[in-house]
């Protein structure tokens, strides 16, 4: 999947979905997803190296082990996302949300889950 065009997807959970969409392990490096929904997506220990991913909504999404290094994020939405171990060096437009729930670090530590925002309870 690497380079791939996801602009605009919904990959999300649709109320009608048994199961989340399971992207575990997927490659998309460089991939194009602005605006794309990964909302309640399983994504542990995928690769979103150098990807565009301005305007994604990774709600509640299961992101632990993840790597968005140089990944673009900027205006995404993270909140009540599991990023435990997940690696954000050099990513671009970091949203505040992260920002805190990273407490400095590149790496997010083991069990880190995004505190939801005001908008979002």
């Amino acid at each position: 999947m690497q380079r791939c065009n996801l602009y605009n997807a919904y990959l999300g959970r649709r109320a009608t979905d048994e199961e989340p969409l399971d992207l575990s392990g997927a490659d998309l490096f460089e991939a194009k997803c602005e605006q794309a929904s990964f909302r309640e997506v399983v994504a542990r220990g995928t690769t979103f190296y150098k990807a565009i991913l301005t305007k994604a909504v990774f709600i509640d999404a299961e992101l632990e082990g993840a790597d968005f290094r140089a990944a673009n994020l900027s205006g995404a939405k993270f909140f009540g996302a599991r990023i435990g171990g997940a690696k954000l060096e050099d990513a671009e437009g970091l949203p505040q949300e992260v920002a805190d729930a990273l407490r400095g670090e590149s790496v997010a530590a083991s069990g880190t889950i995004v505190s939801k925002g005001a908008a979002e309870r």
